[in-house]
């Protein structure tokens, strides 16, 4: 945050003050991502070998390329997710900003501008875990992703759901992964 994008924001002025006092939250992307598609690369390949195999079409194999193909929608839904949150936020008193490290692109919100928080239900057959995704709405109809895997992710909601004064809705998910019950949002 340099005095240059302060000065691209529009009714954020004291962004480019606010260093000092400003918190980041990240994703723990680029540390699962690697490991989820070589995962994936793995479970690709094992299916081409599954297929390869001349007993694949018995009750057995039927049972093992099931179950492989319920692994891997798994896996692609977490690569997606992984995806779709790589965002980098650093949030201080009169709005955030996000930055997105893979296209090196940066947008400054002042808190007025948040209209909704809300979270994305999960696909009905990954209802028991896993990462799960919220939405921050904006005025202008731009959508911000972010997910449970935040770094300090209870921190991040308290300062959204205390900063956002035109929020009109804040139902996200309360409590991040590897969080206690008593670290949750009450909003």
């Amino acid at each position: 945050m340099d005095s240059k994008l302060a000065a691209v924001a529009e009714g954020v002025s004291d962004m480019a003050d606010a260093k000092p006092t400003a918190q980041r939250f990240h994703h723990y992307v680029f540390f699962l991502l690697p490991f989820a598609a070589l995962f994936e690369l793995g479970m690709l390949s094992g299916g081409y070998l599954m297929l390869g195999d001349p007993g694949w079409a018995s009750a057995k194999g039927l049972t093992v390329i099931l179950v492989w193909f319920g692994a891997n929608a798994v896996l692609v839904d977490l690569i997606h997710k992984i995806w779709k949150t790589r965002f980098v936020f650093t949030v201080s008193s009169s709005g955030f900003v996000v930055t997105d490290p893979v296209q090196r692109t940066e947008r400054v919100v002042p808190w007025g501008a948040v209209t909704a928080v809300e979270k994305i239900e999960k696909y009905w057959w990954n209802r028991g875990g896993g990462i799960c995704l919220n939405r921050i709405t904006l005025q202008d109809g731009h959508e911000v992703l972010f997910g449970t895997h935040l770094s300090n992710y209870s921190r991040f909601l308290e300062g959204l759901a205390r900063n956002a004064v035109a929020c009109e809705h804040f139902g996200a998910y309360r409590r991040g992964i590897g969080e206690r019950a008593s670290e949750e949002v009450p909003r």
